[in-house]
């Protein structure tokens, strides 16, 4: 049983196949430093995919003009060094392009009472190279770095078929995505799904206190009698003693040397996601380079929770770098 509602965009046909988890065979996987990896889901497979549901006719992509950026960094290449034999890693001063492009998906109308859908998202991409060779090879491949990755966001958005709710480790279930790293909120919405789906009751449900009544006029009389007798036989009680609450939670220091390229996808990651880029941004010698490594991260900026990346915006004023007229 699909989630998914037929409509006069698509038939049964379609739904369940955009419905259906990618093949394990077809998720790719990328080192994120050290020994992390990330799965992920190639251009080619999706325009392969797209040609499997829609047909080669039935859709198109187009690229918007691309803005480009450079800036100057340190990075460590190999390359022959004088003496010796093999080439060797060298750290070196590059030119780093980033690009950015928006990206319309198109799925063509299937009938005439129908329209096209098309879906739109921004892409990303980089190049390097070393400081007065290869310029050239370095714009185009951030260019096209950047057209695949928003054709790749745009895909992503018509369903499981092309990667939608894949984490990094390779699963693909919405819940398990939705609530990583949340135990209590998984619990609660395998719950949700269950009775949705009419898998299981519904857990029972807390009984609401029950109101003291108000007292009628006759109580509230015989209650003030015993409250004087209570009084002239002796002193009054001791009142009850609330019990002390709890300390709070000790405050975590953050990692301030979180891999920026992996995915914070945790309160806690991206915490530690935000000190890294703070730190770093902290340690770029021009406000142009300090320009360059903002486009080189703006995905993930836009991604963080509200408290975090206003945080951050506020930080990034603080060494003159407006992150919302970058974005813009």
């Amino acid at each position: 049983m699909t989630r998914y509602n037929v409509n006069q965009h698509n038939d049964e046909a379609i739904v369940t196949a955009l419905d259906t988890p990618i093949p394990a065979e077809l998720v790719s996987e990328r080192s994120g430093g050290g020994r992390t990896t990330y799965s992920y889901v190639k251009g080619d497979v999706d325009a392969d995919r797209l040609n499997e549901v829609f047909g080669p006719l039935g859709w198109d992509c187009q690229s918007g003009k691309p803005e480009i950026t450079r800036f100057e960094d340190k990075r460590t290449i190999k390359k022959f060094v004088e003496g010796q034999r093999t080439k060797q890693d060298v750290e070196t001063d590059c030119w780093i392009y980033v690009v950015t492009t928006q990206v319309t998906l198109r799925i063509k109308a299937r009938s005439p009472e129908s329209s096209d859908t098309t879906f739109t998202c921004s892409g990303l991409g980089y190049g390097e190279a070393e400081i007065g060779k290869h310029a050239k090879d370095a714009i185009a491949m951030a260019v096209k770095g950047a057209e695949t990755d928003g054709f790749k966001r745009c895909a992503t958005n018509l369903g499981k078929a092309f990667g939608m709710f894949l984490t990094s480790g390779g699963h693909q279930e919405d819940i398990v995505y939705a609530h990583n790293g949340n135990d209590q909120g998984l619990k609660r919405a395998k719950q949700i799904r269950s009775r949705s789906e009419g898998r299981g009751a519904p857990p029972p449900q807390q009984k609401a206190e029950t109101e003291r009544p108000r007292p009628t006029p006759a109580e509230q009389t015989q209650e003030t009698a015993k409250s004087s007798a209570s009084h002239a036989s002796g002193p009054a009680p001791e009142p009850e003693t609330r019990q002390p609450r709890r300390g709070s939670r000790p405050q975590r220091t953050p990692n301030d040397n979180f891999n920026l390229d992996s995915e914070p996808v945790t309160r806690e990651d991206q915490i530690d996601w935000g000190a890294t880029f703070v730190r770093k941004l902290s340690e770029r010698g021009s406000p142009h380079e300090r320009e360059g490594m903002v486009l080189l991260h703006l995905r993930t900026i836009n991604s963080l929770d509200g408290q975090i990346r206003d945080r951050l915006r506020s930080t990034a004023t603080d060494h003159g770098i407006d992150i919302d007229r970058i974005a813009a």
